[in-house]
């Protein structure tokens, strides 16, 4: 009996030792038509930047985020190739975002908060990259809909 444990563990292990590169492969490519690469995310003189590697079908991008405004721009190749108002980025009613208060990375979503020009109010915004696109939601809490601002 013991003989039979060990000629069938030796065996298993060569099976496993036989499929590994395989499954290692089959786990690269599954990958590869998931999305990008590593997605990195800086923090430098006053900017987000959310770097999208080339691959996956997309040309590879940056994220420049103003931590002063909140303004969003689009890079690829070198070339902005679109962009929020400088000045402020996400505006509702009279009032706009201002600066950064907080950001996370994970799970593949960059998480920020932000100050606005209404007190009460604070802005949130969700990015994420996915390999030639990133899908970007925003909300603002803080006073209900119509209260006077102070």
């Amino acid at each position: 009996m013991a003989r039979t444990r060990t000629l069938l563990t030796a065996g298993a292990f060569a099976l496993v030792t036989a499929l590994l590169p395989t499954i290692t492969t089959v786990g690269a490519a599954a990958a590869d038509r998931d999305g990008p690469g590593p997605v990195a995310v800086s923090e430098s003189r006053g900017q987000l930047t959310v770097t999208v590697p080339p691959g996956h079908g997309g040309p590879g991008y940056r994220l420049l985020i103003d931590e002063k405004t909140l303004g969003v721009r689009t890079v690829r190749a070198g070339r902005t190739v679109l962009a929020t108002n400088p000045a402020g980025g996400f505006a509702f009613g009279d009032q706009h975002a201002t600066s950064v208060t907080t950001w996370s990375y994970a799970a593949g979503t960059l998480r920020i908060a932000a100050a606005s020009t209404a007190p009460a109010d604070t802005v949130a915004v969700a990015i994420t990259p996915t390999a030639d696109r990133y899908d970007l939601t925003w909300s603002v809490a803080g006073a209900p809909a119509g209260a006077p601002v102070r």
